[in-house]
């Protein structure tokens, strides 16, 4: 991000930024479609959830991999066994860690990822199988028992509308297995739909501070724990894909052991900061990592700032930790396309991939 280049309000105005600018209504018309005609599909999810002996097993590549992490504490809090598994990994090594007694969870956007939509095949004879997909007609939801469509709409650029639209799902499945209470859960993410918009119209200036913020990084940490990790990790991997840009993904604890030596006067991070029981750990972290040096983009859940003037802090108002990634997320990728556009790229365009992977 070193080279300078101004970026103006045209310059932002990308295919990628045109679909980000639709995400809060995406996530709303989802809702609304659960809420209503979709009601009866969550009330399969329950009732196969409900005759489970084994363990929830959620399997995807890129971001729908990293997804079912936003409700893996909640699961957990309960003492349901939840798995995941990276598809390609499962589908070369670990299938017969599968049982019949298992609900497997396959997320995929297009529902064409070739990894796993292989994982369907080897596994539609053995156990029961659930997509997760914006495209209802696609291949894996052939395979599947059940089928959980997202209702995103067109997505053509780099995950965005699909990304937030999956963790909204996640959450209510995830709340319909540990306590059926899903008009809290609904209020809870339309909020965190208005919260992606408000970036759009009278928070983007804070993006503008954040680029500012982090425009002499050549590479980036992300980092939070518990459910906003998930964020961290679709931030990492965007900025790979968007801005070509070399970044680092993992738990805050991890990134003390080892990791941290890095920490200095040319180390960047964004680091998402929970509302939750380990609020203060990461805050401390981040303090620390300041006081040495480092810049930091903080994505809070807490309104108290961080004080430091390394530290640049973008607040979520009553956002808990499962959803401040979907809060945060139209403010990552405002951020992601401006950077984009300061290393001279045009975010979401392509150079050796795909929007759909179709071979390993």
């Amino acid at each position: 991000m070193k080279d300078g280049t101004e970026v103006s309000e045209e310059t932002s105005k990308t295919a990628f930024r045109q679909e980000v600018e639709e995400q809060g209504e995406a996530l709303r018309r989802m809702i609304s479609f659960y809420e209503k005609e979709g009601r009866q599909l969550l009330r399969q999810w329950e009732k196969m959830y409900c005759h489970t002996n084994g363990a929830l097993v959620f399997s995807g590549m890129g971001t729908s991999y990293y997804a079912p992490l936003v409700i893996k504490p909640l699961l957990a809090s309960k003492g349901i066994k939840t798995l995941i598994f990276e598809a390609g990994e499962l589908l070369h090594y670990e299938l017969k860690a599968i049982s019949k007694d298992d609900l497997v969870m396959l997320v995929s956007q297009s529902g064409e990822s070739v990894e796993t939509c292989q994982v369907a095949e080897k596994l539609k004879n053995l156990c029961r199988l659930v997509a997760v997909v914006n495209d209802e007609e696609s291949k894996l939801a052939g395979y599947a028992d059940l089928v959980l469509p997202l209702k995103a709409g067109e997505e053509t650029s780099i995950t965005n509308k699909t990304y937030t639209n999956t963790l909204g799902i996640l959450n209510m499945m995830g709340v319909i297995a540990v306590s059926r209470d899903l008009r809290k859960e609904t209020d809870a993410l339309s909020a965190a739909s208005f919260h992606m918009d408000s970036f759009l119209q009278n928070r983007y200036e804070e993006i503008r501070l954040a680029e500012e913020h982090l425009k002499d990084a050549a590479t980036l940490h992300f980092l939070s724990r518990g459910p906003s990790l998930v964020g961290a990790f679709q931030g990492a991997l965007t900025f790979m894909e968007g801005a070509r840009m070399t970044t680092v993904a993992m738990p805050c604890g991890s990134f003390r052991h080892g990791p941290f030596e890095l920490v200095g006067e040319d180390h960047h991070a964004i680091v998402y900061v929970p509302s939750s029981k380990t609020k203060n750990l990461v805050k401390r972290m981040v303090l620390e990592m300041a006081q040495k040096g480092s810049t930091i983009l903080a994505f809070s859940a807490d309104s108290k700032k961080i004080e430091s003037p390394r530290v640049l802090n973008i607040a979520f108002k009553d956002v808990d930790d499962r959803h401040l990634p979907i809060a945060a997320a139209t403010a990552q990728e405002l951020l992601l396309d401006r950077i984009a556009s300061r290393r001279g790229l045009t975010c979401g365009v392509f150079r050796y991939g795909a929007k759909i992977t179709r071979k390993e």
